[in-house]
């Protein structure tokens, strides 16, 4: 290589614009070794029988000009200077770095295998029950904290025969089970009853269950919660069911209690008799698993020429004879509609008939069914049987 020049020497412009070229890696200005010169300065095309031979010499002393240059020592007489040196040292660890990033970029990458792996028994079955789980725990809350509370309003036609033109039209709210008491809550009936404040009803009915007696504290409370009851303009009935009558259905004078403190507000109970409005008869007969029930008695006031609305709890009692010649509507309550009805089986309620569990039954000509689903229930669990309020218009047949 040739020798470096002092700093302090003349020199030839020429040679001066070969020699101070800049190193093509680091850019720094210092005396070019004749490898690099030649790497910078391309060999005439008059040498191009010698170019390959060396382009080889030119690549192996770069490769020495920058990986290996920590290796030579700094001359005493450098023009670089201390600084120059630290340049050097910068350079050359940039020079590692390099190298570091190369061997990085080369190095093998290991494939991720994206397939799907496969689903053995054991995975379906724990996806199976999370599944059910999750599905399980929605199903319940929807049953029991959603549905019993979801009040269902069910608009339905009834055609009478005979009925004078002043009540076509009329509404007729029929609500039936409210089972006040320790297990339906007061605000839940009182929800019921503002929902049939809007509805602007003619005649309001209750069939049946008007309490779930305990003890005599269900009294006070019935008359605490219907009082808060809309009454119909034409008027507010109700017959009483096998819960009005206490434990086991047999106490007669808890249902007298009862009736003395509908009348007080203003609900007419009817106890085996009949009302009329305008040329409309109503019949009421008590529960027919009380020890007072007596359908016969009710029966003797029916009259063929008027139109005839009867409530009755139980729908079992229309399987009895003694309505072979009724014509008109029978209005009952007492199943609960059955409160759970999973599809594909038949609900549990407590009646022998089971084509009597909840809404309209045609059972003769001119003879109808309706058993209403209740607002109130013994459980506080519904699913697929949402408490009803059932509107009736009354229509010429």
């Amino acid at each position: 290589m040739d020798e470096v020049a002092s700093p302090n020497a003349r020199q030839d412009p020429a040679s001066s614009a070969t020699e101070s070229q800049n190193c093509r890696r680091c850019l720094s200005p210092l005396p070019v070794a004749a490898a690099c010169r030649r790497r910078l300065s391309p060999p005439p095309v008059a040498a191009a029988d010698n170019a390959a031979a060396d382009d080889d010499d030119d690549d192996d002393a770069a490769k020495r000009h920058v990986f290996d240059i920590r290796l030579a020592p700094e001359p005493a007489n450098s023009i670089w200077g201390p600084v120059g040196y630290r340049h050097r040292i910068q350079r050359d660890h940039l020079a590692r770095l390099s190298m570091q990033s190369q061997q990085e970029w080369h190095r093998p990458v290991d494939v991720i295998d994206s397939s799907p792996s496969p689903v053995t028994r054991r995975r379906w079955l724990k996806r199976a029950a999370a599944v059910a789980l999750a599905g399980g725990g929605s199903l319940a809350g929807y049953a029991f904290g959603v549905e019993p509370h979801w009040f269902e309003v069910v608009h339905r036609k009834m055609p009478l025969l005979n009925l004078s033109p002043d009540l076509v039209g009329k509404r007729l709210v029929q609500i039936s089970d409210l089972h006040i008491g320790p297990i339906v809550a007061d605000h839940h009936l009182w929800s019921a009853f503002r929902t049939i404040e809007t509805l602007e009803p003619d005649l309001v009915v209750i069939t049946g269950d008007i309490m779930h007696f305990q003890d005599s504290s269900q009294l006070e409370q019935a008359s605490s919660v219907l009082r808060m009851l809309p009454h119909g303009r034409l008027g507010t009935l109700a017959v009483t069911g096998n819960h009005d009558f206490g434990p086991h259905w047999g106490n007669r004078r808890v249902a007298d209690k009862l009736c003395r403190r509908l009348r007080k507000l203003g609900i007419t109970p009817l106890r085996n008799e009949s009302i009329d409005f305008s040329s409309l008869r109503i019949l009421g007969v008590d529960d027919v698993w009380s020890p007072v029930g007596d359908l016969q008695a009710t029966l003797s006031n029916y009259s063929t020429s008027q139109p005839t609305i009867a409530l009755c709890h139980n729908p079992d009692a229309v399987d009895d004879p003694a309505w072979q010649d009724f014509r008109g509507w029978i209005l009952s309550g007492h199943t609960h509609g059955g409160q759970v009805w999973l599809p594909g089986m038949r609900p549990v309620v407590p009646i022998r008939n089971l084509d009597y569990v909840a809404g309209h039954v045609q059972l003769a000509e001119h003879r109808h069914l309706y058993v209403n689903r209740a607002i109130g229930y013994l459980k506080r669990v519904r699913f697929c049987v949402r408490p009803e309020i059932t509107v009736f218009e009354l229509a010429a047949a």
